[in-house]
């Protein structure tokens, strides 16, 4: 019975122990849940405030984007650098920055932000871009077409790109080059005319007229609203002798501007009209443009050539008087005062001007074409086959040439046969 006792006490104690043990084991799986449950519940509150960041940083950049093509550029400035501090691994904002930083002029501000989304680890072609923007305006034209040829590589399908290597190409004088990058591209993106009328600057700076017409020609059909490419367009065609074609892109321009139209537009016009032999017409739009702005010379000038064409040379010495007042040294003066005074029979006149137009422009064809013309009719036969020859050695198709030295030969033959009967 005592063995019974002691192990019924025995029981008793083992079991408040026991006891303890499962409610401290308890316990303690109770605050490892509980902290379990915690940990994760920061993390989920942390997502989720990251999540709420990332979506406000994005209405940011929206809201700075609008204000920065709208042109409020220092509050674009401003919001989009909130939205970086919202969410600093967004890279376009960072790229809308600097954009920004720029339009303000402030370069330095551009290259810490650049510097701040590299050491944020970020990398995208946008910013790679922005570095060559930067290089660029530093002159360090290298560098800039290293970073362009980068950002193409990254993003083949950015325009943007294409046109900033090539433009960069150019500037470091490699046109050749460039043009050639443009050419092989062309058919890897929608032609909307902007690459086909960067081909026509790039071929008229080579020199090559005749690519940059054809280029011109499809830039145009794709971008007829666009006023800059018609205006260089249009002078080109004048260039190239193409007049009537020039007219159709030229006029409208002139119709549309009224007074804010380029001057060069309104005298490639009246070139236009008097190469097409519409004298009248180019009189009647330069007598209007003149009225507005009477210190155009090369308007008046040009008016002094329609007086010529439709023989009113009453008109034409007053226009010439108001070009030798504003260009006395001109040599297009000199040679259209000469061309006035040879059509009112004042030779000696007309081969003073001429002569010291020739002294400026020694190699004109036209000006040795009239002394040759003025020389024969004041009877100086050796000096006006002189000037012939020389349009000839200049020009070698020259007509006006050709047909003067025909008739000094068909004269001096007609001499020496009368000199023989006599």
């Amino acid at each position: 019975m005592v063995g019974k006792r002691i192990l019924t006490e025995q029981r008793k104690l083992v079991h408040p122990i026991q006891r303890l043990l499962s409610w401290g084991l308890a316990g303690c799986a109770l605050f490892l849940c509980s902290g379990c449950d915690q940990t994760a519940h920061e993390q989920h509150r942390e997502q989720a405030e990251k999540n709420w960041s990332e979506v406000r940083a994005k209405v940011k950049y929206q809201l700075a984007r609008q204000q920065y093509e709208s042109g409020h550029v220092d509050d674009a400035a401003s919001t989009v650098e909130e939205a970086i501090g919202l969410d600093p691994t967004a890279a376009d904002s960072y790229v809308l920055l600097c954009r920004a930083l720029l339009e303000k002029g402030d370069m330095a501000a551009a290259r810490r932000v650049l510097r701040m989304a590299a050491k944020s680890g970020l990398e995208s072609a946008e910013l790679t871009y922005m570095e060559g923007v930067l290089a660029e305006r530093s002159r360090q034209l290298s560098s800039a077409l290293e970073c362009y040829q980068k950002a193409r590589q990254a993003d083949p399908a950015e325009q943007d790109y294409l046109i900033a290597e090539a433009e960069c190409l150019v500037a470091l004088g490699r046109p050749e080059e460039a043009r050639q990058r443009i050419g092989d591209a062309l058919d890897d993106f929608d032609r909307n005319g902007t690459l086909d009328a960067m081909m026509a600057e790039i071929s008229m700076l080579l020199g090559d007229n005749e690519a940059a017409v054809a280029s011109f020609r499809h830039a145009i059909s794709l971008l007829s609203d666009n006023d800059q490419i018609a205006e260089e367009f249009g002078l080109l065609l004048v260039r190239t002798g193409r007049f009537a074609e020039a007219v159709s892109l030229l006029k409208p321009l002139l119709d549309q501007g009224g007074q804010d139209v380029s001057p060069t537009v309104v005298r490639a016009l009246a070139k236009c009209y008097l190469e097409l032999g519409y004298a009248d017409t180019a009189d009647t739009m330069l007598r209007g443009w003149l009225r507005d702005h009477p210190a155009d010379t090369a308007a008046w000038l040009l008016r002094a050539k329609a007086a010529v064409a439709r023989d009113d040379l009453s008109l034409s010495r007053r226009c010439m008087r108001n070009v030798r007042r504003m260009a006395p040294a001109s040599p297009e003066t000199h040679l259209l005062q000469g061309y006035v005074c040879w059509r009112q029979g004042d030779l000696e006149g007309a081969l003073d001007y001429l002569g010291r137009s020739l002294a400026l422009v020694p190699n004109d064809v036209l000006t040795h074409c009239l002394l040759g013309q003025v020389s024969a009719e004041a009877g100086r036969v050796e000096q006006a086959r002189r000037h012939w020859r020389r349009a000839l050695q200049i020009e070698p198709g020259s007509r006006w040439a050709k047909t003067g030295l025909n008739e000094l030969d068909g004269r001096a033959v007609r001499q020496t046969s009368e000199t023989r009967d006599s």
